[in-house]
């Protein structure tokens, strides 16, 4: 699902109803990096909030709860959207932010984005693609992107992106 941090409470219902992915769009700071892990991850990674008779345990208490938290956050993928000029610009540090499993790049917003700051360069998507690939393979984490066009596909397996 793609839950804005304007509805931080959209995000527990998504997950709490079973959902194991959240795409967070419209990020600028790093600030809003952490709130986007604190609202999809279980402590100690997170804030999300533990009630364990839902949608996502089917409506079980787990016999190890410790166990259960950890698992659920590895399981769950938290990747936050690349799609404004400010997010470009802390690429690395984002792909280096624990809770955070992949980088998404939203084409088509980045682009306006970047024509509102003045970048013009017909090759900003591809840098921005090679930029992302590079940190999401030194962090060990998932470079992903809605492809514009289909011939784009091999370059974009060049950078990481599967």
């Amino acid at each position: 699902m793609r839950v804005t941090l304007r509805s931080p409470g959209l995000f527990a219902a998504v997950l709490d109803g079973g959902g194991e992915g959240i795409i967070v769009p419209q990020i600028r700071t790093m600030a809003e990096v952490q709130t986007a892990v604190d609202l999809t991850k279980f402590p100690p990674l997170g804030e999300r909030g533990i009630h364990l008779l839902r949608p996502h345990t089917d409506f079980k208490i787990p016999p190890d709860k410790a166990t259960f938290l950890n698992e659920a956050n590895q399981h769950l993928a938290t990747l936050i959207q690349i799609e404004t000029v400010e997010a470009v610009t802390i690429i690395e540090e984002i792909a280096a932010t624990h809770g955070v499993d992949g980088l998404y790049i939203g084409p088509d917003d980045l682009e306006t984005s970047m024509h509102s700051a003045g970048n013009t360069d017909p090759d900003f998507l591809m840098k921005v693609v090679a930029d992302v690939g590079a940190a999401c393979r030194r962090h060990e984490k998932i470079a992903a992107i809605h492809i514009p066009q289909p011939d784009m596909l091999p370059q974009l397996m060049e950078h990481g992106f599967t």
